[in-house]
């Protein structure tokens, strides 16, 4: 295992961050170039998902959870932003 990790981490594909804890192994995450080596299908999955849904549930439902979806986030945003939305002094503070 620790060749292969060797090889991949050598050959640019994934990085590897070592995290202070007490117990546990390092985390390894892919590099652009492993991104590009190794595609995950993310995008594909969600637009079938959709598509599906659309089928079995109608145009309408559809509309209805980007609605709810989009509402979702703009209560989280708000809610992060606080007292005037002013974002720069959420950080900053």
């Amino acid at each position: 295992m620790r060749r292969h990790v060797h090889t991949l981490e050598r050959e640019r594909l994934i990085s590897i961050h070592e995290v202070k804890q007490s117990i546990g192994r390092p985390y390894y995450h892919l590099t652009e170039k492993g991104n590009q080596h190794f595609p995950s299908a993310y995008e594909k999955f969600c637009l079938d998902f959709l598509n599906v849904m659309e089928a079995l549930q109608g145009e309408k439902v559809l509309r209805e959870l980007f609605r709810k979806v989009a509402n979702h986030d703009k209560n989280a945003y708000e809610e992060v932003l606080g007292n005037g939305g002013n974002l720069r002094k959420q950080f900053t503070s």
